[in-house]
């Protein structure tokens, strides 16, 4: 999900103009879902992200111990958005509806529940 990096950090990427961002893919299944605000500790300003394919946050520096620190203010934050967003399309999952097979009777349908009540 992560541009690889030397670095250590997962989605620390270094720009090649200089500087450091952050950037995460988003799995194309939970783009709608994965939407929130980022607060920045160094500015004090919230940013929203979401809705696209990658979540793209430029840490502002070209120090790789400051790009750091700042990566540990922003990356539990776009961590909990994306979980929230993996728990929200678990939910709207629903089971399928179960189907009457015609045809079985009585004693078939106790000699299938037998099997499966042993079975587990």
């Amino acid at each position: 999900m992560g541009r690889s990096n030397a670095n250590g950090n997962p989605f620390l990427v270094e720009r090649a103009e200089g500087g450091f961002t952050y950037f995460r893919n988003i799995p194309p299944a939970l783009r709608a879902a994965a939407a929130g605000e980022v607060a920045l500790p160094w500015t004090g300003k919230r940013r929203a992200v979401g809705g696209r394919a990658t979540i793209k946050i430029a840490l502002g520096r070209r120090d790789i111990a400051l790009a750091r620190k700042r990566w540990f203010g922003i990356h539990p934050q776009v961590e909990d958005i994306v979980e929230v967003a993996r728990l929200r399309q678990v939910r709207s999952k629903r089971p399928e509806t179960p189907r009457a097979v015609p045809g079985l009777s009585p004693s078939d349908i106790e000699t299938m529940a037998k099997r499966y009540y042993y079975r587990f």
